[in-house]
C-alpha cells in the first residue's frame, strides 16, 4: 500500500474539498480526495509503481509532499461538475 499526501501551496486548492473517489492505476485500486489544501491518495495492489512507494508517507522515508496543485484541483473539480 502507498499513501501519498500533498500539501497544496496555492490558495485555490485550499478553498475546496472533494468526496473520496476511486480509480484503477497500474492494476492497483486507488482512492483520492482533496481536503481544503491537502490531497490524499492511497494505492493498493500487488503491482504498485516504484515511484508511488518512494513518495509514500507509509514508506521508511515518511514523505509528505508540498507543491502547487491548482491544475490538479481544476481537473478534479471538472469531473465533479454537474451538467446544466
Amino acid at each position: 500500500m502507498a499513501v501519498i499526501i500533498i500539501v497544496c501551496t496555492d490558495a485555490h486548492s485550499r478553498e475546496f474539498w472533494t468526496t473520496p473517489s476511486t480509480d484503477t492505476v497500474c492494476n492497483c485500486l486507488g482512492f483520492e480526495f482533496l481536503a481544503r489544501g491537502v490531497y490524499f491518495r492511497a494505492l493498493m495492489g500487488y503491482h504498485l509503481p516504484p515511484n508511488a512507494l518512494q513518495v509514500s508517507c507509509a514508506s521508511p522515508h515518511e514523505r509528505i509532499l508540498y507543491g502547487h496543485c491548482r491544475n490538479m484541483t481544476e481537473e478534479k473539480l471538472q469531473l465533479l461538475a454537474f451538467p446544466s
